[in-house]
């Protein structure tokens, strides 16, 4: 039976840690598949976030803990869990997150095809669809369903040989995406297996939160030559029709502005500044 480590990153998750903990042990690893460990990454953490991965180490041994007494950005962080785990089967994802049942391992039992180098999740927004700031989470949970290619976030699986970053640039999914496809791997969605996450409920955590992912992209893009599917017009488009979200058309019109702004704060950010984001303030509207 194949092995396979979930990778767990936490800041300041005292609200969702343990909850993720026990659906990740609650998955029905059973099916095929055997979880060897759970590591859990903290970066001072200044809550109850630690003692609660420590308790739960208690009654489940396969749970450790990777605690760093300091920022030194996501980045590092998986660059460190990867160093240490064992598997070529990783299922990394951020604790501020609700994973369906089963999830994990639809996604881990894609990497038994050998042309698969990363399998994502089916995104579904925790926001009630109301007003334009939940309707936005929604219709950009629809937009990412709906790219012909799929783009990696908050939950994915990948085999170690590809989870390794660039720790010069603060952004890890899509520089794990670039690593699958410059290693012409398959990136594969599967709609059965769903991840739900809270989208910004303020309009400042909105523009911190996409002028940061913009100018991430852009120097992505920059530094490897790798443009994420979101930095293009033309899927981006089509993605939203296919979204069947055009109901609400002045919300959509909203949406699209805020976003037009966001990009380009992002790319004064990414050409200007020169800002690298590795260490970065994170939006607190957006925990589940």
């Amino acid at each position: 039976m194949p092995g396979c480590e979930v990778i767990v990153f936490a800041l300041n998750e005292e609200r969702s840690i343990e909850r993720v903990l026990r659906s990740v042990l609650d998955e029905p690893w059973n099916a095929g598949i055997e979880l060897e460990r759970i590591i859990v990454c903290t970066a001072a953490s200044t809550d109850r976030t630690d003692d609660l991965v420590t308790r739960l180490m208690e009654q489940d041994a396969r749970i450790e803990l990777q605690r760093h007494p300091t920022r030194r950005g996501k980045v590092h962080d998986v660059n460190d869990a990867v160093a240490v785990s064992r598997s070529e089967r990783l299922l990394l994802m951020d604790a501020d997150v609700a994973i369906s049942r089963g999830c994990l391992t639809r996604l881990l039992a894609e990497l038994d095809d050998g042309a698969v180098g990363m399998a994502v999740p089916h995104r579904g927004a925790l926001n009630q669809d109301a007003g334009w700031l939940g309707f936005t989470a929604h219709l950009m949970a629809g937009v990412h369903n709906a790219l012909e290619l799929p783009k990696a976030g908050q939950v994915l699986a990948i085999r170690r040989s590809l989870a390794a970053v660039d720790t010069t640039l603060g952004v890890d999914d899509s520089y794990q995406e670039y690593r699958c496809l410059a290693a012409r791997q398959v990136i594969r969605r599967i709609d059965e297996a769903i991840v739900y996450s809270m989208g910004p409920r303020t309009l400042s955590d909105f523009l911190l939160q996409r002028r940061r992912n913009v100018a991430l992209h852009l120097a992505l893009r920059r530094r490897h030559g790798y443009s994420v599917a979101t930095l293009r017009t033309g899927p981006v488009v089509r993605a939203v029709l296919r979204t069947q979200r055009l109901h609400r058309p002045h919300l959509l019109v909203l949406a699209a502005t805020l976003e037009l702004v966001a990009r380009v704060l992002g790319t004064w950010d990414a050409y200007v500044k020169r800002e690298s984001y590795v260490v970065w303030r994170a939006a607190q509207t957006t925990r589940a």
